[in-house]
């Protein structure tokens, strides 16, 4: 959980919110309570998910100071049974079916969402219909209208199978090329210290690990990577403090977070390995963009250097030079080379 103020503004909700939709005059203490109590009426509505983290996310509780849940709840597919008054039963199958088949059977299913109301449109159908959907993404050609001709219609999943109905298209044999040079190695920040305050003179503790007293920030480097760490930061023998001068740590706890100091210098272990796929050539955006991608199921969010996602991380991943890459990560829950390798 990333560490906040809670503060008061008047005219609206607390800065901490992050297009929060509140609207203006609403107090953050008001707000606040209101989203608890939509967490907890959440966690009563579906107990199977536990202490609904994702929830607790999605609402930005954490602004609210409540400490996040520890278990990060998963989603599973439904399991329901087919209405008793079922006369008629439609197969469809994203991955494996075809729209040729007559979609009586799982082993005949029919591909595609449109073709399966097709046929339960068919007058020589029985009804009550329903139309029972594998596991598989249903991209959709056109917006499906449902009108009284439809009545008695039931569409689902099949029992625990995760079927999802989507007005996006399929980017499917896509041709990628590297971007630029790739980059593996120490990101380094000169007059920064990333253990101040958390390590201890001349040993361990729980965040950090004492790997000795050395003459150079590239020998301190070199130790790191010896003991199989990802950051570390180094005070210079002319330090201030002699407890602490030529002493050099890892960092053990995940932690990144930079506080300048002269005389200090940290890194952390980052990949660079950026493809890009060209997309207009196959003019499959009449407008020439698109709002969102999603790769397996979830949100894919822009390339970047160092990675991070904003969905997880918010504001409380900070930058300099930001820019359209958001710069170089100065502060972080995680440092990005241990949560979120790039690929």
């Amino acid at each position: 959980m990333r560490p906040v103020v809670l503060s008061l503004v008047v005219g609206g909700a607390s800065a901490g919110f992050i297009n929060s939709g509140t609207p203006a005059g609403v107090p953050v203490t008001s707000d606040c309570a209101l989203r608890q109590l939509a967490w907890e009426y959440g966690k009563s509505l579906r107990p199977d998910r536990g202490d609904f983290t994702s929830l607790f996310d999605a609402l930005q509780l954490h602004v609210c100071n409540l400490t996040r849940p520890s278990t990060q709840d998963a989603w599973s597919p439904a399991s329901f049974d087919l209405p008793s008054d079922t006369q008629t039963v439609i197969y469809a199958d994203a991955q494996g079916g075809l729209d040729s088949n007559d979609g009586n059977s799982p082993s005949t299913a029919v591909q595609s969402l449109e073709h399966a109301i097709a046929l339960s449109r068919d007058s020589s159908v029985a009804r009550p219909v329903a139309v029972v959907l594998s596991e598989g993404t249903y991209f959709l050609s056109d917006t499906i209208a449902l009108t009284a001709e439809d009545s008695d219609l039931v569409i689902q999943n099949a029992p625990g199978e995760r079927a999802s109905i989507s007005g996006g298209v399929a980017l499917e044999d896509l041709e990628w090329a590297p971007y630029g040079e790739g980059f593996e190695g120490w990101q380094t920040f000169e007059s920064h210290n990333a253990v101040y305050g958390k390590a201890d003179a001349k040993k361990n503790n729980s965040a950090t690990q004492y790997l000795g007293d050395f003459s150079s920030a590239e020998d301190c480097g070199a130790a790191a990577a010896a003991a199989g760490q990802l950051a570390w930061s180094w005070h210079d023998p002319s330090f201030g403090s002699d407890d602490f001068a030529s002493s050099c740590f890892a960092i053990i706890d995940g932690s990144w977070q930079l506080t300048p100091e002269e005389g200090t210098v940290c890194a952390y272990w980052a990949r660079s390995n950026t493809h890009v796929a060209e997309l207009q050539s196959l003019n499959l955006f009449p407008t020439g963009s698109f709002n969102g991608l999603r790769v397996d199921g979830r949100r894919a969010v822009r390339a970047r250097y160092p990675d991070g996602d904003p969905e997880k991380l918010g504001g409380a991943f900070s930058s300099q030079d930001a820019s359209m890459g958001d710069g170089s990560c100065i502060s972080s829950p995680i440092h990005p080379s241990l949560r979120y390798p790039s690929i």
